[in-house]
C-alpha cells in the first residue's frame, strides 16, 4: 500500500511539473506593429483573461489602450477591416495583410513572403487573427497591401 501511495504521489508531482511548464507556454509578451515599427503595442498575455489568439489581444487593446480596431466575421474567421490608422481602400484593391514572427502561423509556399521591419523579420500569416498563436515573443505586423 505504501508503494502504491508513493507511486501515486510521484506521478502527481510529475504531472504538476509538466502542467506548470506547458501551461504557461502561451504566456509572455505579444507585440502588435501597425504599418511600421513606430506604432506598436506590447501586451503581457498573462495579464489578459482567457486570451487564446491574436484577436483576443486586439480586443484587449481596443478596450484598454484605445486601439482603433474593426473586424467582420466571415466563413474563414475574423477579417480585419481597420486597425490603427490603416483603412484599406476597396476601390484601389487594398486589404490589410498580416505578417507574424510565430512559425506556427507562417503561410505555405508560394505565399510565405517576408518583410523586415527594424530588426524583425515577419512572414506572411497563413492564419487569420482568430487562429493565430500568442506564444511568448510573438510579434504581428499589420500593413496595407493591394492585389
Amino acid at each position: 500500500m505504501k508503494k502504491l501511495f508513493a507511486l501515486v504521489m510521484v506521478l502527481m508531482v510529475a504531472l504538476l511539473a509538466v502542467s506548470c511548464k506547458f501551461g504557461t507556454q502561451s504566456k509572455g509578451t505579444v507585440t502588435i506593429y501597425i504599418g511600421d515599427e513606430t506604432t506598436q503595442y506590447t501586451v503581457r498575455v498573462k495579464d489578459l483573461e482567457n486570451a487564446n489568439n491574436v484577436k483576443d489581444v486586439l480586443d484587449y487593446l481596443k478596450e484598454n489602450e484605445n486601439l482603433t480596431f474593426e473586424c467582420v466575421d466571415s466563413g474563414y474567421g475574423a477579417v480585419v477591416t481597420k486597425i490603427g490608422n490603416l483603412a484599406p481602400d476597396a476601390d484601389a484593391h487594398e486589404y490589410i495583410a498580416i505578417y507574424t514572427t510565430n512559425e506556427k502561423d507562417f503561410s505555405v509556399p508560394p505565399y510565405d513572403t517576408s518583410v523586415t521591419v527594424g530588426e524583425k523579420t515577419f512572414v506572411y500569416s497563413g492564419n487569420g487573427i482568430s487562429q493565430m498563436s500568442i506564444d511568448d515573443g510573438t510579434a504581428v505586423l499589420f500593413v496595407i497591401e493591394s492585389w
